[in-house]
């Protein structure tokens, strides 16, 4: 696929995907960047000031280094010096990964909306022993 492949296991009898990291994080940055409503533009869901505040930070924990050989020039992503997290970011990098193994196209433009989920009723110790 588009910078990745799947690998099967020889020694183990397991499928596994490797992928070009930079290039996804490049990607995935690109998408951010792209002006909202436009086709593959990645956005978030709105909701009150600061609520995404935590998963920006993970988004911006790294920053690119361009690096240059005779075959290409890419970007290289390096964490910043306070070692921030960056799991979320690592998260949207995969979720983009996916997303192209499943052949999404982003000249169509999706909207998805997500909406936070209520949390479920509380259960007593008491009450799930019964169930």
């Amino acid at each position: 696929g588009d910078n990745w492949r799947i690998e099967v296991g020889k020694d183990i009898k397991v499928n596994y995907l490797l992928y070009d990291t930079n290039y996804w994080k490049t990607f995935a940055h690109n998408r951010f960047s792209t002006y909202p409503g436009e086709n593959g533009s990645l956005t978030l869901f709105e909701e009150r000031e600061g609520y995404h505040n935590s998963f920006a930070s993970h988004c911006l924990a790294e920053y690119p280094v361009r690096v240059e050989s005779k075959e290409r020039s890419q970007d290289e992503w390096k964490i910043k010096a306070n070692r921030p997290d960056n799991h979320w970011f690592d998260c949207v990098v995969g979720c983009c990964v996916a997303a192209s193994i499943q052949r999404i196209n982003l000249d169509d433009p999706v909207e998805i909306h997500l909406k936070p989920r209520a949390s479920a009723p509380r259960v007593k110790v008491v009450e799930a022993e019964a169930l």
